[in-house]
């Protein structure tokens, strides 16, 4: 067991439980809710469309042949490529859908021994433990993100991991730490601030411990190029099938939402009210915030977390909340590693208090756990039937190979041979400096433009939109006003199939 960098835990605990024991109880716990997932939904299917863009994605990477996006590489439109290749591999072995049910449970596996670990490095009691990992596993919004077809388990698991490493003082854990956070800035870019400053972390402990400078100088780089070696690695797969060092999902929905065009004030009221939603969520686990400042890697946290809310404000300011916290939730772990500190370094009087707010904590996730069920099952639902029956009237009323615009640009390629034009511009990447001249410096006024054109550019005159979505439920009218004849062809559910029908002057 690892040591802590700091103060040692109280000297009254209990004997651990075997490690073997503990890790072993973990795995058959998973194994036994993956056996009851699977007795209850045999059929796998997922909350949102993003899922099937890396199933697709996943699917051309195992095949070398792409028939709805041709020519464009499989990474495009991929956040997380480490979890595409996962699912990529599983293909080998399991039918679509279980592939990447399956990658998703792998990453709840190891969120939930790496919440173990963790646990176990801060030397908790083992009843103690227990609830640590209850809350890990059952916090809101995590829940929600178990198996919801993303990369999020997997990014939980590798921030956790990561955490767990930190809280240790000997040179292999220092390394492991570093490793493990490069690793998560692969599985999800957007953690590379916590790459960075975590590794920035362990490298300052180094140097400001024995031995002499120069070879803690040695030890400090050899950290930075552990940590930037997976990144490395990522870049040079993304560069090699995309021409660019990092994914332009984030570029493609920045220009594409156009939400930081808004006015400041406008900007400020929705993300501080989704953050707002965020604490609403996790409940009393928000409360150690302020007490992580007693501790050096505390300090690291929260400006890991500072900066993490800075850049959705400055490129995504509406979309904090978005698809149930799917953003934000990776910063769980740090809130859970904020509690077990607490714990362990209070004084005997302080105890008891912190112990009552986890006891809270576990509560409160459990009331939660009925609200969670409750916003997965309705997107589950509403991604399960209505894209398939979208995909059922194209197959019954379009000619093979028909041309088809789409701002979901995943379902309808996992399941159809359509060619498909994506205006976001996650799958068609000329869409990006489309959206880049009209719909960005416009604020999203300019979006039937980028569609008029993409649909003259590419031929299609199928467009199927999310009429709850609000960028794009207003998009028959504005193309009207353009100029164009959009006639609704069929209706299911949320989702509207259009014929678009140019101007005489195009």
């Amino acid at each position: 067991m690892a040591t802590l960098i700091t103060e040692p835990a109280s000297t009254d605990t209990p004997r651990a439980t075997p490690a073997w024991l503990a890790y072993g109880t973990v795995l058959l716990a998973v194994l036994g809710a993956y056996c009851i997932v699977r007795a209850l939904r045999p059929q796998p299917a997922f909350p949102y469309d993003d899922p099937y863009i890396t199933l697709h994605s996943a699917q051309v990477l195992h095949t070398g042949f792409d028939p709805n996006y041709p020519g464009v590489p499989a990474l495009f439109g991929v956040t997380s490529a480490p979890f595409c290749g996962l699912v990529s591999l599983l293909l080998f072995v399991l039918p679509p859908l279980r592939a990447l049910e399956a990658a998703c449970w792998i990453g709840l596996l190891f969120y939930a021994l790496g919440l173990l670990r963790l646990a176990r490095v801060l030397d908790l009691r083992p009843h103690l433990q227990v609830i640590f990992l209850f809350i890990g596993l059952a916090c809101a919004p995590v829940p929600v993100h178990w198996f919801n077809g993303l990369e999020t388990s997997c990014a939980l698991a590798a921030v956790t991991w990561t955490l767990s490493f930190a809280s240790g003082a000997r040179f292999r854990d220092a390394l492991a730490t570093a490793f493990l956070s490069g690793l998560s800035a692969c599985v999800r870019p957007d953690l590379l601030p916590f790459a960075v400053l975590v590794t920035s972390f362990v490298a300052w402990r180094l140097l400001r411990t024995p031995p002499c400078p120069p070879r803690a100088w040695a030890r400090a780089l050899i950290l930075f190029l552990v940590a930037a070696f997976p990144v490395v690695l990522c870049a040079s797969w993304y560069f090699h099938q995309t021409g660019s060092a990092f994914p332009l999902t984030g570029v493609a929905k920045r220009y594409f939402f156009a939400d930081d065009h808004q006015p400041l004030l406008h900007r400020i009221a929705d993300e501080a009210s989704q953050i707002v939603l965020f604490a609403g969520a996790v409940g009393p686990l928000i409360l150690v915030l302020p007490r992580m400042f007693r501790f050096a890697l505390g300090k690291t946290l929260l400006a890991v977390m500072a900066l993490f809310v800075a850049a959705l404000f400055v490129q995504f300011p509406n979309q904090f909340a978005v698809n149930e916290l799917r953003y934000p939730v990776v910063l769980v772990p740090a809130l859970l590693w904020g509690l077990g500190m607490m714990l362990v370094h209070a004084d005997p009087p302080q105890r008891a208090s912190v112990q009552r707010l986890m006891v809270a904590s576990a509560l409160y996730a459990t009331a939660f756990l009925p609200v969670c069920y409750h916003f997965y099952r309705g997107e589950r639902l509403f991604f399960e039937v209505g894209p398939r029956q979208v995909t059922t009237w194209c197959d019954q009323n379009l000619p093979p190979r028909t041309p088809i615009l789409v701002h979901d640009a995943g379902y309808l390629a996992y399941s159809s041979g359509f060619r498909i034009v994506d205006f976001v511009g996650l799958k068609t990447p000329w869409a990006i400096a489309l959206n880049r001249q009209y719909t960005w410096p416009t604020a999203g006024r300019e979006r039937a433009r980028v569609v008029a054109i993409a649909a003259v550019r590419s031929g299609s005159r199928i467009l199927i939109l999310n009429s709850h979505w609000p960028p794009v439920k207003t998009l028959p009218e504005e193309l009207r006003a353009l100029g164009w004849r959009v006639d609704l062809l069929h209706v299911d559910g949320a989702f509207r199939i259009y014929r678009m029908t140019p101007p005489p002057t195009i």
